[in-house]
């Protein structure tokens, strides 16, 4: 339940006025110290619970400047060095996909940068589930996912699930699921051709340092700059591949 400052300051002075004539005042110089604490809060600095859930997407994009700005303050793009904890991250997250859904999901896949050994990348684990369809999906996934903390929304033509923004961890989770067939699953042949051609690895991720000084606090604007390096490479790969 939130509350403004002016509610709580009239709050307080009620209480005051009604305890200081009785000499407690300890108790008054004490909740004139909440309250100057309460009032001094940065206002630059949106409270964790005032967010909006759809802010902790950072993929969805966002036609308000005010939200995506309040976004951006919360999750700057920032690229770090790989790390061997990616994997395990990635297999605990999996398995219990596995466990808790079973046959309704068909397979699962570890994709995006964090999939490439050695490359640099947001700390966020990329996760492709097959699905046989979106409305299975909706009924069977949604409403367990949801009750377990984690958020979901539809970005562009499929289902996406994230974690570890509402209780702020290190290592963020964003779940894809879509059918087979679904263009989500060309996202294999780039990871795939990225762990294969180092040095156009090590493009990469030079290419993504340098975009995200450039757009640190606007994630629609990477994303649209590093689309056609992904294209081209995800086409390569295709046509290798046959």
């Amino acid at each position: 339940m939130r509350i403004s400052k002016l509610a709580f300051g009239l709050g307080c002075g009620r209480l005051l006025r009604t305890i200081t004539p009785t000499g407690c005042l300890l108790q008054a110089v004490v909740l004139c110290f909440l309250l100057l604490l309460f009032l001094r809060r940065p206002t630059g600095v949106v409270a964790f619970d005032e967010f909006d859930p759809q802010w902790y997407n950072p993929s969805m994009s966002d036609t308000s400047i005010e939200k995506r700005e309040q976004k951006a303050k919360r999750f700057p793009i920032e690229i770090v060095e790989y790390s061997s904890v990616w994997p395990r991250l990635y297999e605990e997250e999996a398995q219990f996909l596995r466990e808790r859904f079973g046959p309704v999901i068909v397979r699962i896949e570890h994709y995006g940068s964090t999939a490439v050994p050695g490359l640099a990348a947001k700390p966020c684990i990329d996760i492709l589930v097959e699905i046989s369809s979106f409305d299975v999906a909706e009924r069977e996934i949604v409403p367990v996912l949801d009750a377990l903390g984690y958020g979901h929304d539809w970005y562009k033509d499929h289902i996406v699930f994230f974690k570890g923004y509402f209780t702020d961890e290190a290592v963020k989770c964003h779940i894809h699921m879509a059918p087979a067939g679904h263009r989500l699953w060309e996202g294999l042949l780039f990871s795939g051709y990225l762990r294969s051609h180092p040095e156009v690895a090590r493009e990469y991720e030079e290419l993504k340092y340098r975009l995200a000084n450039q757009h640190c606090f606007d994630r629609e604007a990477y994303t649209d700059a590093k689309t056609a390096f992904v294209r081209e490479i995800t086409e390569k790969a295709s046509r290798e591949t046959g």
